[in-house]
Formats: structure tokens, C-alpha cells, sequence
């Protein structure tokens, strides 16, 4: 045990010099026998109400660990620091940094000095501070865009949940890295350039702007995405936040909607040539059944009766057109689907063109869709060429 022989006259020479700080004097049953006037500003109690209590008693003392096994280690190292909760005499709870030095004044006299140091405001600040970034984590964590900050090295400072999913990196692989192992050439070699660039001269290319950009998966697969950057000093440090919007889905939903736009166009534009070709192929079949009533000769009616079936053959592929090219609004009944097969076919394997075999394998029992007939038909076109603009030239669909 370390020792300090004293008398009671230095000790209370000890206590009169220190008078203003925050001082107790007790023995190993607690019982106080000194109380500064630090102790009667910080508590509440005066040094009358104060001597002859026990200590742990009066400060309802939240200790660290079972108070035995702190007065034994006082005893066994001569001294003891750490962090208590005390007790005001108006109720209030503090926080208390104290250290516990032993004291001989002569066997079997052995005191305790407390020196306590009130944390409570810096303590409170701790909490909020850490009540904030758990708030600002949580809504980290919960924000779609990925969020990353990077210092004026370009080296990896925050890597939030977002951005470990979108780029499959953990925060724990990211950070410390460069931000570069997020993009692919030629960004990669040039981003810390363009850094160095920015903080020599302050001209901007990203900072302060939104660009669309390509980012760089752990995988090694490229994606479009939108990145906006901040800028911030703080402390003599400066940091950059960016966000990152991934374009993945809206890049593809544009795509499909430009492909609706432009098979709504084909759709029209094919159900106004449809009709004009139409009404054509009504003025041919008409002087054709009048010229059939004007021939005898069974060569030139057997030419005649081929011309008629081309031309109704034609009818029906305008019929098939109209149909397409007609806006109206969806009416779904049962369809027999081989039949649609076998009627659509045709105009299908017009529209690949010579150079691609259409091949319709329909299946000798029925087979039935509750579907709307022209929405069914604009999808099997739109999945023929679609295959057709897949494959190589000459090939069969």
C-alpha cells in the first residue's frame, strides 16, 4: 500500500490550501471529516451538515464497480480515478471525475482525499453530440442516394449504407481508399488532377454542379449516375460530400418509353397507309370482278382468278394493319392464341423482311389467353423484332 504519513495539522493545512477546490477527507467507512467550501458550493450542503455523514450515503454515489472492490484497490495502489454519478442536495444528478489518494496519520487512521472535478456540462455535450451522429446516422442509413466524403487528398472519409449497397464495397473496405477506386478510365487517372486542380485555382468542373457520370462497381460492372458535390472548412480541414443517384432504372424506363412513343408512331403512321392502300386494293377488286364477267377464255380467267386472290390476300394484311394501328382502349376477352398465331403470321413475317425465316410452331390443341387481341398482337411484333435486331442477318425467329 503507498503510504503518506501525516499529521492532522498538516492534513488540515492541506485542506485550508486547497479550500476552494472540490475536496473531501473520509475514512474507509466513508464517514466525511473534511468538507471544503468548493465541496459546499458544488453540492449544496454546508461543511456542518456535511461532517459526520457518510460520504456515499449523502451523494447517493452511482459507482463504476461494486465500491469494496475500489476501496481494495485503494488500498492495494494507494490511490483510485474514474467516473461517479453524485447527488445535489436540490436533487440534481452530476457527473464526477474523482481520484482517491490514501493518507496515513498513523495507524489505525488511514483517510481517503477525494478530489472531484464536476464533468457534468462536458458530459451532457458528449451525449448530444453522440444522441446527433446516431440521429444523423440513422438518417444516413435511410436516405436513397448514396453519400460519401472524401478529404482534399481524395481519400475516402465516410462511406454510407447506400453507398456500400450500390457499390459493394463495406465502409470498412472504403474508407482510407480513393475515391478513384469508384470510377473507371480514363476518370480513375484523372479525378486526383482534377482535384489538385480545383484546390490550386478554385475553378470548378463538379463541385457546386449535378453531372450525370459513370460509377465503378466492386464487380467491375460500370452504371450511370448522378453525382452532386458539396464543399465544406471546417477547423483549417476541408472535405467534399458527394451524393450519387443511381440512373440504372430511369435510363432504362426512358429507353422503354421512347420505344413506345416510336411504336405508337408505326402504329399510326401504318393504320393511315392501311386504309389508302385499302381503298386502292377496293378499286382493283372491283374492276377485277368486272372484267372476270367479260372473259371466256379459261387461260385468261385462271390469271384473273390469281390476281383476285392476291388482292385478297392484300385486303386481309390491311385489315391485320388497321387492326395494329388502331388507339382504343383495352377490351381483354378470350382469345384462341393458335389462331392469332396462324392469322398474325403473316404480317409479322412482312414486316422482318426477306432476310429473317419466321418459323410458327402452333400446337394442334386449343390454347386460350384472356387478353386484349391488339395489345396481344403489338407484343408478339414487338418480341419478333426484338429478336430479329438480336441476331445476325440471315437468321430464323
Amino acid at each position: 500500500m503507498l503510504e503518506h504519513a501525516i499529521s492532522e495539522t498538516d492534513l488540515d493545512r492541506i485542506v485550508r490550501m486547497f479550500d476552494g477546490s472540490n475536496l473531501i477527507v473520509h475514512g474507509f467507512d466513508g464517514v466525511i471529516q473534511r468538507w471544503t467550501s468548493g465541496c459546499e458550493q458544488l453540492y449544496g450542503w454546508s461543511a456542518s451538515e456535511a461532517v459526520g455523514k457518510v460520504v456515499h450515503d449523502l451523494l447517493d454515489t452511482r459507482f463504476p464497480a461494486d465500491v469494496e472492490e475500489l476501496r481494495t484497490e485503494v488500498r492495494n495502489n494507494g490511490s483510485w480515478t474514474g467516473q461517479v454519478g453524485h447527488r445535489r442536495k436540490d436533487g440534481a444528478r452530476l457527473a464526477i471525475v474523482t481520484r482517491w489518494t490514501v493518507l496515513e496519520l498513523g495507524d489505525p487512521d488511514t483517510l481517503i482525499v477525494q478530489s472531484n472535478n464536476d464533468v457534468t456540462l462536458m458530459q451532457q455535450v458528449e451525449d448530444e453530440l453522440r444522441e446527433r451522429q446516431a440521429h444523423l446516422q440513422s438518417i444516413l442509413a435511410t436516405v436513397p442516394d448514396a453519400m460519401i466524403v472524401i478529404d482534399d487528398k481524395g481519400c475516402i472519409a465516410s462511406f454510407s449504407t447506400a453507398a456500400e449497397q450500390l457499390f459493394g464495397y463495406s465502409a470498412h473496405e472504403a474508407i482510407g481508399q480513393n475515391v478513384s477506386m469508384l470510377m473507371p478510365s480514363p476518370d480513375r487517372e484523372a479525378h486526383d488532377g482534377y482535384l489538385d486542380s480545383y484546390i490550386r485555382t478554385g475553378r470548378r468542373r463538379i463541385i457546386g454542379y449535378g453531372r450525370v457520370v459513370v460509377g465503378l462497381r466492386k464487380n467491375g460492372t460500370t452504371f450511370p449516375m448522378e453525382l452532386s458535390v458539396g464543399e465544406a472548412v471546417a477547423g483549417g480541414r476541408r472535405t467534399f460530400t458527394g451524393f450519387v443517384r443511381d440512373l440504372t432504372s430511369r435510363h432504362r424506363i426512358e429507353a422503354e418509353l421512347r420505344q413506345s412513343q416510336k411504336m405508337e408512331a408505326v402504329g399510326q403512321l401504318t393504320g393511315g397507309l392501311a386504309h389508302d392502300f385499302n381503298n386502292l386494293l377496293a378499286v382493283i377488286s372491283g374492276n377485277l370482278e368486272m372484267l372476270e364477267a367479260r372473259l371466256a377464255e379459261p387461260g385468261q380467267l385462271s390469271l384473273l382468278r390469281e390476281a383476285q386472290s392476291a388482292a385478297d390476300d392484300g385486303a386481309r394484311l390491311t385489315s391485320q394493319l388497321l387492326a395494329f394501328g388502331r388507339r382504343q382502349a383495352l377490351a381483354p376477352k378470350e382469345l384462341d392464341v393458335s389462331a392469332l398465331l396462324g392469322e398474325f403470321s403473316d404480317l409479322v413475317q412482312r414486316t422482318l423482311g426477306d432476310s429473317v425465316e419466321l418459323r410458327t410452331i402452333i400446337p394442334g390443341r386449343r390454347m386460350s389467353a384472356m387478353a386484349d387481341k391488339a395489345q396481344l398482337q403489338s407484343a408478339l411484333l414487338n418480341l419478333s423484332i426484338n429478336a430479329r435486331d438480336a441476331m445476325p442477318a440471315s437468321a430464323a425467329v
